[in-house]
């Protein structure tokens, strides 16, 4: 009788075992049609010639491949096999429906598939994955909807996740990726790498909006118990894959270092403060040591190239913190000249209260209170939030606790953001 109940336990744990590894394939298989989705999306693009009809075709052979693979295996190359199978259909279907005229137009790309072997090289691929990213931020749209396109048609988000991430009904987000898949097929908007003159000005705009789908991210993340968001993540995902297209723009170098430091303490971060101020609170202890070494390789990359510009600056200012065991002994004066060098490339008026929290450092609160003065006299960033929890932190540190207080209450009618609002309603309970 034992040894049967112990025969009927193997068979349970075996059926447990089997079924618990069926199920880390499934997510396997479901991870792998994801990932090579995003890569297939941009070669059939160029193939059909058509957005809708490469987006269409698409998922029906994620379909396919879900269930081919969970049958049998997955192939060596998926994403060659996504490309093939929708191919493979896209014709048999447009044969079907309108005869040989859209077929042929398909058919004269170069693309004749037997089976799933593919006749498309890693460079096609390459630049294939390069035109999409560029087609999503075509000039011709405004900033929003860039970021909307990049993160449905590149990064294979969802409307709703879009939507959740960025505090958008649900509706604004589908309509404005409609109209301006529209546009993409009534003006005929090109599905090619910009011409050198063009390049720069649409790498930037690419950088731009990566950056703000990591800074979206970076707030949303103050929510959640889990730590950083699946934005977050993303943003840092598509810039290595960015650096993969283009391993030589010192940019993309630097941009990708700003997200990697910023991480090595993002689960230590407590609200969406300006790093100057909130750097004192951090045990750098923590700090992931991991991240931060590939963020100095990036930045040594990126500083010995002929050219570069604000993110490798930023991550340059990310990294002197970083090396620093405490916020004490920070080298504030190194921080000041990178600030320099900065405005030369960005003069915007939040750079500047940036040195000037540095100058605060080095030479005082009253260097602060003054300089700051001096900004709000030009009229610059009355409105900033920012701006005025750094004077109320001036005050304090002079000892000025009912100026501080004031300041503060200023800083909190501008702004709505609930991580901001819970930052500066702490620092003034401590005021008291």
């Amino acid at each position: 009788m034992r040894s049967h109940n112990l025969q009927i336990l193997h068979k349970d744990q075996e059926t447990a075992y089997s079924n618990n590894t069926y199920d880390q394939y499934q997510i396997c298989v479901a991870e792998t049609c994801l990932n090579s989705a995003k890569q297939a999306l941009a070669t059939l693009v160029r193939l059909f010639g058509d957005l809708d009809l490469a987006e269409s075709t698409l998922q029906e052979s994620i379909k396919i491949a879900k269930k081919h693979w969970l049958e049998q295996e997955i192939p060596s190359n998926p994403q060659e096999w996504l490309i093939s199978t929708a191919y493979l259909n896209a014709m048999h279907n447009l044969r079907f429906v309108d005869g040989s005229v859209a077929t042929n137009q398909i058919a004269a790309r170069r693309y004749n598939p037997t089976s799933h072997q593919m006749a498309i090289s890693r460079t096609e691929l390459r630049n294939d994955q390069l035109c999409l990213i560029f087609l999503c931020c075509h000039p011709t749209f405004d900033v929003e909807t860039q970021t909307a396109l990049t993160l449905h048609i590149v990064g294979r988000l969802s409307i709703n996740d879009i939507a959740s991430a960025f505090s958008m009904p649900h509706r604004v987000v589908a309509q404005r990726i409609m109209r301006a898949k529209i546009k993409i097929r009534e003006q005929c908007i090109g599905y090619e790498v910009p011409t050198p003159v063009d390049f720069l000005e649409r790498l930037n705009a690419i950088l731009q909006i990566i950056h703000l789908i990591f800074n979206a991210g970076h707030q949303t993340s103050f929510d959640q118990s889990l730590g950083q968001s699946e934005l977050t993540k993303y943003a840092i995902q598509l810039c290595r894959w960015l650096l993969g297209l283009l391993p030589e723009e010192s940019e993309i170098q630097g941009l990708l270092a700003l997200m990697l430091l910023r991480n090595a303490r993002q689960s230590l971060l407590s609200s969406t403060e300006n790093d100057l101020v909130l750097l004192f609170e951090h045990d750098r202890s923590h700090w992931k040591k991991n991240l931060i070494f590939e963020g100095r390789i990036l930045i040594g990359k990126a500083l010995n190239s002929v050219s570069f510009g604000s993110y490798t600056l930023l991550a340059a200012i990310a990294a002197v913190h970083a090396e620093a065991p405490n916020a004490e002994k920070t080298d504030w004066g190194r921080i000041v000249g990178l600030y320099d060098l900065l405005l030369r490339v960005n003069p915007a008026p939040s750079v500047e209260l940036n040195r000037i929290i540095a100058l605060a450092m080095m030479h005082g609160a009253e260097t602060g209170l003054a300089m700051t003065a001096t900004l709000l006299q030009r009229g610059l960033l009355h409105d900033y939030f920012l701006l005025h929890a750094a004077r109320a932190d001036f005050f304090y540190r002079l000892g000025q606790v009912n100026m501080a207080n004031k300041t503060y209450e200023h800083a909190l009618e501008l702004t709505q953001l609930e991580p901001e609002r819970r930052f500066i309603k702490c620092r003034m309970t401590e005021l008291r």
